[in-house]
């Protein structure tokens, strides 16, 4: 019974943030990527070279403004675009090689309608930030 009940909290709060989580995603996945490296970078900012998180946290800051301005141009969109898209399917490409006991034709699979679809959304947030 109290394993039913937590099913039931899971489904009914987790669901929702979880659809919450990956609309925000799709819709805004150039301030996603942003985001995403900066706070990355100012972890290993802090871990790796041991700097004060003051620092670190101002560091991620500009990192995250100066990638999502470079994202509003036309050439540092498309670099970046390709570049983090190639990141994305390269990372769904891994865990489904894992997933499916080492198998390469998954890994290439994955690894290319993960870059497309990536690249896809890429190109419709631009189009919705432009408007």
């Amino acid at each position: 019974m109290l394993q039913l009940d937590f099913i039931k909290l899971v489904a009914g709060l987790g669901l929702p943030l979880l659809s919450t989580i990956l609309g925000l995603f799709v819709g805004n996945i150039i301030l996603f990527d942003s985001l995403l490296i900066s706070a990355v970078c100012g972890y290993f900012c802090y871990s790796i070279l041991a700097i004060h998180p003051a620092y670190c946290i101002a560091a991620a800051a500009v990192l995250c403004l100066i990638l999502f301005l470079i994202q509003h141009t036309q050439i540092g969109f498309w670099a970046v675009a390709m570049l983090l898209s190639y990141c994305w399917g390269f990372a769904f490409a891994v865990f489904a090689y894992f997933i499916s006991g080492n198998s390469q034709l998954w890994f290439y699979s994955v690894l290319i309608s993960g870059f497309i679809i990536m690249l896809l959304l890429h190109i419709k947030a631009n189009k919705n930030s432009l408007k």
